[in-house]
């Protein structure tokens, strides 16, 4: 068995990401890509023909108003969850250690069967 001192070290690369995460990003790019080429296609055809009758501005102030409704609605949502995720930080529990000696895991498992020591006893709550 060697050292680890023995061992050389790896050489660090210049860049700021790896190589592995460049294929990942690039994969979830073309993967969302592919997923919403037909809502592109159905896009495209609802301009094509909005344009073909002459009510090309109709498409584009529809098109306007699903866009802002969608980033009006999405930025209400973020805001929200985000004061949610604050409060839950201010105001959450600070220990979740789960000690042995602590009542509520006590409880739990001997209602499972077994007792701190690890023997198996009778259950306090009756399935009969």
């Amino acid at each position: 068995m060697r050292s680890p001192t023995d061992i050389p070290p790896r050489a660090r690369r210049l860049g700021r990401f790896s190589r592995r995460f460049w294929f990942g990003l690039a994969f979830v790019i073309l993967l969302v890509g592919f997923l919403s080429l037909r809502n592109l296609a159905v896009l495209w055809t609802d301009q094509m023909w909005f344009s073909s009758v002459g009510l090309g501005r109709v498409f584009s102030t529809l098109l306007m108003v699903k866009l802002g409704l969608g980033l009006t609605f999405g930025a209400i949502f973020f805001f929200i969850m985000w004061g949610n995720l604050l409060l839950t930080d201010r105001f959450g529990a600070r220990d979740l250690s789960f000690d042995p000696k602590t009542r509520s895991f006590v409880d739990s498992r001997t209602s499972f069967g077994r007792t701190p020591n690890g023997s198996t006893q009778q259950s306090r709550s009756s399935w009969v």
